[in-house]
């Protein structure tokens, strides 16, 4: 009889425990493509959007939008250059190469560009001793110019010291100028004309005419 009631505690331990598995069973959802969100519902994925290819960018509309932003600031560099200009004097009135420069007895057989502006003309004269000098005579400051037609030669005084020419320049010796040989009659022409003109420099043209 002991025998009978173990048994039938076995079979009831073994029913207790199938039961158990079938219902652990039942509660675990199965396996699904489906997600569910945390209200419960089933949240459908996404649709994919087609994809966009880029379009060509068209070469003349780029142009178009390029020069459409570079013309304010051409307008900027042109006042610039316009004010770097008037601080310097102004534009370029004439422009011509010469072939010999004279400061008294200081000689330079270098061809160089000299350039008139409004108040001044610059050159470079090769001295022997300094080198490579900027020259720079103010139209205010000259004295007795005059310009040979026949030897395109610019002939004129410094009523001052010059720095670089202390030994070679003496402002008082009337004998002593600053001279300046065009290459082209053309070139001597123009400076004569600007120097009269726009410098107001009473230069005197001589040996006839350009």
């Amino acid at each position: 009889m002991i025998q009978a009631m173990k048994n039938k505690a076995v079979e009831r331990s073994q029913e207790l425990r199938d039961a158990g598995r079938e219902h652990r069973s039942q509660s675990v959802p199965r396996a699904t493509h489906e997600r569910l969100s945390d209200s419960g519902r089933i949240r459908q994925p996404r649709p994919q959007l087609p994809l966009r290819r880029p379009e060509k960018p068209d070469p003349e509309e780029l142009n178009r939008n390029l020069a459409a932003k570079l013309q304010p600031l051409e307008a900027v560099a042109g006042s610039i250059l316009a004010s770097v200009e008037e601080r310097k004097g102004g534009p370029v009135l004439a422009k011509g190469m010469a072939k010999d420069f004279v400061v008294g007895r200081a000689t330079c057989a270098s061809a160089a560009v000299v350039s008139l502006y409004g108040d001044r003309m610059e050159y470079k004269f090769s001295h022997a001793s300094q080198g490579r000098i900027d020259m720079c005579m103010y139209t205010k400051d000259l004295v007795a110019p005059e310009l040979d037609a026949r030897s395109l030669a610019l002939r004129f005084r410094i009523a001052k010291p010059l720095r670089h020419f202390i030994d070679a320049y003496d402002c008082t010796d009337p004998g002593h100028r600053l001279v300046i040989t065009f290459t082209e009659k053309a070139d001597a022409s123009a400076f004569a004309t600007a120097l009269q003109g726009a410098c107001k420099v009473a230069l005197q043209v001589v040996g006839g005419e350009l």
